[in-house]
C-alpha cells in the first residue's frame, strides 16, 4: 500500500467512525422516542406496533391477574399491551372470579378497579323484634330505616336502624323512639334521616308531629306542627332538611321548622303550568309555563330561582324552548351516538315536549329536566343542554361521585354520565343502558358499582352490567341496603310468623 494511501485510510477511518456513532445514536434515540410513544418493535417479524398500559388496582389486593390464557402475576399490576381488546380474568382465594374484556387504547393508561366478592356470602341475624312487623319507611339517602312494630293488642312502638353507625357511637341501635296506641300513622322522613314528620289519623282530626329520629320522642304539644289547615296539600321535605313544602293548586307554601314560619312561595295561575324543586342549600326553583308567548308549536318556560325564605328572587334562565311536535325528537331515536352540549333555541331540534319534572343537584352543578318526549341535563355554570334520553325518562338515583346518574326509559334501565375526571379515557359523556339490570338499582359508596333486587334475590354488579353477582335470596325481603364501607348487605325480612330480622350479609 502506497504511502499515500495510508494516509487517506488514516484520515477517513476516523471520520467513517464518527458518522457510525452518529447513526447508532440517532437510531438508539428513534428507538426510545418511539418506545416512549407507545410503539414495540419486533426485529424478526419486521413489524412496528402501537402500545397501551392497563393498570388494575383490584380489592382486595394479591389477586391473580389472567390476560387471555397467561397468568401475569398478581394485583396491583401494570402491563403494557398492544392496542386492542383484552380478556381480563382475577382469580383469588376465598373470591368469586372477575372478568372483563378492556380495550387497550394507544399512549394511554387503561385503569380497572375490579371489586372482587366472597365465594361464600357470611350471613348472621343482627337483631329481630320481639312483636309484629307493620310498617317500614327509608330515607333518601338509605342510611335510616324507620319500622312499627305492634307490641300488643292495644299498643305499638316505632323504631328507627341507623346503617352507618360512627365507630365511636356505642348507642342502642336500633333504637325505641317512639310509642303508639294506634297504627294508623304515615311517616315522612327528612333527607339526611334526622327527622320525620308523623301524620296521626286515628281521630276525627289529622296531627303532625315533628320526631327526632335520634332519640326517644313523645306526642305533645311541644313538638305538634299547625299543619291542619294545609292537610289536603301535597306535603314534602325540601332537600336541605329545614323546610317542609305545601303544594296546592293555588299556592306553593315554605314551612320553617327552626323558625316555626310559614312562607308563601307562589300564588298560582290556574291556567298556567309549573314545575318546581329545592337544593341543598335552601333554594327554590320554578320552572313557570310562558303562555304568551308568540312562537306558534313551542312550548316556552322560565326558570327562576329564590330563597326557601321567600326572597333573593333571580332569574336562572329567561326562556327555554322545546318544539312541541314529536317529529324532531323521531330523528334522535334512530341515529343518536354521541352526545353533544347544545345552547337551548327556538331552533334547536333537540329539545322538545312539555316539561313534567325538575330535580336540581348542587353538587353535580346542573339539573335534570323530563319532559313528555325526552329528557335534559341543564349545566347551571355554562347554560348548555345534554339530552339524556330521546324518549320519557323516570330519575332514579345519582352516583355519589356526583357525575352519573341512573334511570329508566322505554329501551330499560341506564346510566346517563354528563362529567368525568379529564384524564380517564374509558369514561364517556352520554347514556349506556344496562342490559343485564331489568330492576331499579342503587349506588355503592364508590360511584363504580350498583346493587339492586330482582325476583327474591339482591344482586351487585359493575356499573356496566358485568359481574353480576347474587348477595343474597329471600322471599321475605322488605328493604336492603348496603353500608357505606362496601362490606355488608342489610336486609329486612319478615319471618312467617310476622316478626322483623335484621340480617347482616358480609360479601367483602
Amino acid at each position: 500500500m502506497s504511502e499515500e494511501h495510508k494516509n487517506l485510510k488514516d484520515k477517513l477511518i476516523p471520520v467513517l467512525l464518527s458518522i457510525l456513532s452518529s447513526i447508532i445514536i440517532l437510531l438508539g434515540a428513534a428507538i426510545i422516542y418511539l418506545y416512549s410513544s407507545g410503539y414495540r418493535i419486533d426485529i424478526f417479524k419486521r413489524e412496528i406496533s402501537l402500545t397501551g398500559v392497563i393498570t388494575v388496582q383490584s380489592e382486595p389486593a394479591a389477586a391473580d391477574m389472567y390476560i387471555g390464557e397467561d397468568n401475569v402475576g398478581r394485583t396491583p399490576r401494570s402491563h403494557v399491551l398492544r392496542v386492542g381488546e383484552y380478556d381480563i380474568l382475577l382469580k383469588k382465594d376465598a373470591y368469586r372470579n372477575w372478568s372483563k374484556k378492556v380495550t387497550v387504547v394507544e399512549g394511554k393508561s387503561t385503569p380497572i378497579s375490579p371489586f372482587l366478592i366472597y365465594d361464600t356470602i357470611a350471613s348472621k341475624e343482627k337483631w329481630k323484634s320481639e312483636g309484629l312487623i307493620e310498617k317500614i319507611w327509608i330515607n333518601e339517602t338509605r342510611n335510616n330505616i324507620l319500622f312499627l312494630q305492634k307490641d300488643s293488642n292495644s299498643s305499638y312502638s316505632l323504631w328507627e336502624y341507623t346503617i352507618n353507625m360512627p365507630i365511636w357511637d356505642f348507642s342502642t341501635n336500633p333504637l325505641k323512639i317512639l310509642s303508639l296506641e294506634s297504627n294508623k300513622i304515615a311517616i315522612s322522613i327528612s333527607p339526611n334521616g334526622q327527622r320525620a314528620i308523623l301524620t296521626s289519623t286515628d281521630t276525627e282530626t289529622t296531627s303532625f308531629y315533628l320526631l327526632n329520629t335520634q332519640q326517644l320522642n313523645t306526642l305533645g304539644s311541644s313538638n305538634q306542627l299547625p299543619f291542619g289547615n294545609y292537610s289536603k296539600y301535597a306535603m314534602s321535605w325540601s332537600k336541605n332538611n329545614r323546610y317542609i313544602m305545601f303544594d296546592s293548586s293555588k299556592e306553593l307554601l315554605s314551612y320553617d321548622i327552626e323558625k316555626r314560619t310559614f312562607t308563601t312561595l307562589l300564588k298560582k295561575d290556574v291556567s298556567t303550568k309549573y314545575v318546581w324543586d329545592t337544593d341543598t342549600e335552601g333554594s327554590l326553583y320554578i320552572i313557570t309555563e310562558i303562555v304568551n308567548d308568540e312562537l306558534e308549536n313551542i312550548y316556552t318556560y322560565s326558570l327562576v330561582q329564590k330563597s326557601l325564605a321567600g326572597n333573593n328572587t333571580k332569574t336562572i334562565i329567561e326562556k327555554i324552548y322545546l318544539q312541541e311536535s314529536e317529529e324532531y325528537i323521531k330523528k334522535y331515536r334512530e341515529t343518536i351516538t354521541d352526545w353533544q352540549e347544545f345552547s337551548n333555541s327556538p331552533e334547536s331540534t333537540q329539545s322538545t315536549g312539555e316539561i313534567k319534572d325538575l330535580d336540581v343537584n348542587v353538587n353535580a352543578k346542573g339539573m335534570y329536566i323530563s319532559t313528555s318526549l325526552a329528557s335534559y341535563w341543564y349545566f347551571i355554570d355554562t347554560s348548555k343542554f345534554l339530552m339524556i334520553s330521546p324518549y320519557p325518562t323516570e330519575l332514579l338515583y345519582y352516583s355519589l361521585d356526583s357525575f352519573q346518574l341512573g334511570f329508566k326509559d322505554l329501551n330499560g334501565y341506564q346510566i346517563f354520565t354528563f362529567d368525568k375526571e379529564d384524564e380517564d379515557h374509558t369514561v364517556k359523556i352520554g347514556s349506556k343502558s344496562i342490559n343485564s339490570v331489568k330492576s331499579n338499582f342503587f349506588w355503592l359508596s364508590d360511584s363504580a358499582y350498583i346493587y339492586f333486587k330482582e325476583d327474591n334475590s339482591i344482586y351487585i354488579a359493575d356499573k356496566d352490567g358485568d359481574n353480576k353477582y347474587p348477595l343474597a335470596e329471600s322471599a321475605n325481603i322488605l328493604d336492603y341496603v348496603i353500608n357505606s364501607a362496601r362490606e355488608i348487605l342489610y336486609t329486612f325480612e319478615k319471618d312467617s310468623n310476622g316478626k322483623l330480622t335484621i340480617v347482616e350479609n358480609k360479601f367483602h
